[in-house]
């Protein structure tokens, strides 16, 4: 692992001759990061010329690993594999299966699954027939594992409705989110599922209304999953058209977080008891500088704090960190890290790594080399580099 130190704000033409020299190990504009089942830590991401998927990997007592998850002896099948088209995700099944999901170009959902030592390549669009309904172009998968112990993965279609796909003893099926809702608010962007903390499976995604809705599994065939427009139960402010939400369960009940359309974070919340959601602005004198460019991701630190972090107006990350998940306190990520990182397009990734080193990952500006943010116990924010070993 190396520590990050001149390849932050360089000039945009030293960048792009970084580019040149490692097109395929650069990463396009999104990664995913995650916890393994067997304690590795691993970022997936597309790669920036070749389109296919790549791992970079942490293994206790050794360095990073790069990983094309399309060639090599650890990959069965994989030389015919459909190239992505969307940014890859990912997250261990209920079954304890590492499990990469993506969109390909021929717009078929995919997973990438590491059974013993290899990753095997699926086509879960097309598992049963008739096949799942395409993705929209560059709409990211998003894989969760339901309330009922169900891995499952829901996807924004090319007809701008929401499908799940769902693996059952027989393979992966799929349905329309959209089936018992008459009045449909179209998806802008991608969804995100998750369990709330009422023990319910739920999707939320920002509609091209601006608001904020959530679709929830009522329990029975017969009523289906039910929408409710979260931002007008809450009376909250619309969101960006490019945002995707973010979601924790804590003490305060169920939390989605999103990027409001002038750049706020904004939080809504739901307890058991309530009738609505209410809204809370964590931060409501944000600088210029720390209004949020883009989505914000949240997870929960080693330490207990809940966090929620973000790329900044000025290309830094910030953090909304709070042990309360309701009173929350700002900081300049990037320059508590020493001053150094420089988030580029897209979102960034944050979990707690099996070293119990809380993790923020990203895309740098111009150079598309992937960095992390760390803070492990006993210790102090640190930057380091990820592509360029």
């Amino acid at each position: 692992m190396k520590r990050l130190t001149a390849i932050t704000k360089l000039p945009t033409l030293v960048f792009a001759g970084l580019a040149i020299l490692l097109p395929n190990r650069l990463a396009m504009a999104q990664v995913s990061a995650y916890k393994r089942s067997d304690l590795t830590n691993s970022v997936v991401f597309r790669g920036n010329a070749d389109h296919h998927i790549w791992e970079l990997s942490l293994t206790p007592g050794s360095g990073w690993q790069t990983k094309d998850l399309f060639q090599g002896w650890f990959c069965n099948w994989c030389r015919g594999a459909v190239t992505a088209d969307s940014n890859p995700m990912g997250y261990v099944r209920n079954d304890n299966i590492n499990a990469v999901v993506y969109a390909g170009t021929d717009h078929n959902i995919y997973e990438l699954s590491l059974q013993s030592g290899k990753w095997y390549p699926g086509n879960l669009s097309t598992n049963r027939s008739p096949a799942a309904p395409q993705a929209a172009p560059s709409a990211s998968p998003w894989g969760y594992v339901k309330y009922e112990k169900i891995s499952a993965v829901v996807y924004r279609g090319s007809d701008y409705k929401i499908y799940e796909l769902s693996l059952a003893n027989d393979g992966w099926h799929w349905q329309n989110l959209f089936y018992w809702t008459p009045n449909w608010v179209p998806p802008a962007t991608d969804p995100v599922a998750y369990v709330t903390g009422y023990y319910k499976n739920a999707v939320v995604y920002v509609g091209v209304d601006q608001h904020v809705h959530q679709l929830e599994w009522s329990g029975n065939d017969e009523d289906g999953w039910q929408q409710r427009d979260l931002t007008q139960s809450a009376g909250a402010p619309l969101a960006s058209l490019s945002t995707r939400p973010t979601t924790f369960v804590s003490s305060q009940g169920t939390t989605v977080a999103y990027t409001g359309k002038d750049g706020h974070i904004c939080l809504l919340y739901f307890a058991d008891g309530q009738l609505n959601w209410f809204y809370k602005d964590p931060n409501p004198n944000p600088t210029t500088a720390s209004l949020a460019l883009t989505s914000p991701v949240a997870y929960k630190r080693y330490d207990n704090y809940y966090s929620i972090v973000y790329g900044g107006n000025n290309n830094d990350l910030y953090e909304l960190a709070s042990l309360d998940a309701y009173n929350w306190w700002p900081y300049d990520l990037s320059t508590t890290a020493g001053g150094t990182g420089w988030i580029g397009p897209g979102d960034p990734a944050a979990y707690v790594r099996s070293d119990n080193c809380n993790s923020v990952v990203f895309t740098q500006a111009f150079s598309y080399y992937i960095e992390e943010l760390t803070l492990c116990p006993g210790g102090s924010w640190q930057s380091w580099s990820l592509g360029s070993h």
